[in-house]
């Protein structure tokens, strides 16, 4: 048998393989997108193949795993903006909304690295409680300058944080049954 034909078979399980994470990424937009208004199917097929562990996850929980680190480092973004933010701001008002914010991240990250260790010992329940907290972060976020009559410089990635928080939480849902 010559190389070239060793080869074939090789890349032809790679190229199953990947195919076989593509979809399971698009169909779990798709259910994802069709039980909670809150996720956007391109936004979450967008977002999840962005991501190498999502792209190479075999099942579920590895597209799980994927998805709340995609989440972390998110809200670790965003947590790091609004304190860059914030050395900006001329208005005390202004610097109080973005103060809140730090806060809310700094609190919704501990939950979510909760999340991540709770679904790495399959425990979806609780993940699901953290994350459904955390979600308030990005949300509040947004309120406080809503609140002041203020333009939120966040609304991106707390968009983001809260779209990728649905997401995760509809993946940690379809584990947890």
């Amino acid at each position: 048998m010559s190389p070239s034909s060793k080869a074939l078979p090789l890349l032809l399980l790679l190229f199953v393989l990947h195919q076989s994470s593509a979809n399971l990424i698009r169909d779990t937009c798709k259910t994802g997108a069709r039980a909670d208004p809150n996720i956007k199917y391109d936004f979450c097929v967008r977002s999840l193949e962005s991501d190498p562990r999502s792209r190479n996850a075999h099942d579920l929980h590895g597209l799980c795993e994927a998805s709340i680190d995609l989440t972390i480092r998110n809200a670790t973004r965003a947590r790091a903006r609004a304190q860059e933010l914030m050395k900006k701001a001329r208005e005390s008002v202004a610097r109080a909304c973005l103060s809140d914010c730090m806060d809310l991240y700094a609190d919704a990250v501990s939950k979510l690295r909760d999340s991540e260790k709770a679904i790495g010992s399959k425990r979806y329940r609780d993940a699901n409680v953290w994350i459904s907290s955390a979600m308030d972060a990005p949300t509040t976020c947004e309120d406080g300058f809503r609140e002041e009559s203020l333009r939120s410089p966040l609304s991106r990635e707390n968009g983001d944080v809260f779209g990728l928080s649905a997401i995760t939480l509809a993946i940690t849902n379809r584990l947890a049954n």
